[in-house]
């Protein structure tokens, strides 16, 4: 009786998603599109201005996702809690990359009309 009610409170104990990946689970990878697509989707489409950097963010999140499972196999996060983090670090490493590139494209023509100008009222 003990053994059998032991039997019904033990749970057969099932793989995440991201467990699966690491394993190299063919049909994970699928299921994490699937399950975590529209969430990353939504963040991406947050922190950047147009559909095709959201897409390559998007991309790339998924390729984070899959190399950090590669190497790290610590199962103590929540799985949800896990891909979030690695989605907000890329977003946040994209936002940054995209205000350098824009910034030094405001300062090079500034920088450049500037001269010009100088020689301009000398001619």
């Amino acid at each position: 009786m003990i053994a059998l009610a032991a039997q019904t409170i033990q749970k057969p104990e099932t793989s995440t998603i991201l467990q699966r990946i690491a394993e190299k689970d063919k049909t994970a990878v699928k299921d994490c599109i699937d399950v975590h697509g529209n969430f990353i989707w939504a963040l991406a489409r947050k922190f950047t201005t147009t559909s095709e950097e959201a897409e390559a963010a998007t991309a790339r999140i998924f390729i984070d996702i899959w190399q950090y499972r590669e190497r790290e196999r610590d199962t103590r996060l929540i799985e949800k809690k896990l891909i979030a983090m690695i989605a907000l670090r890329r977003l946040i490493k994209i936002s940054r990359q995209t205000k350098q590139t824009s910034m030094a494209s405001i300062d090079a023509p500034n920088e450049q009309r500037a001269g010009t100008d100088g020689i301009s009222e000398f001619v």
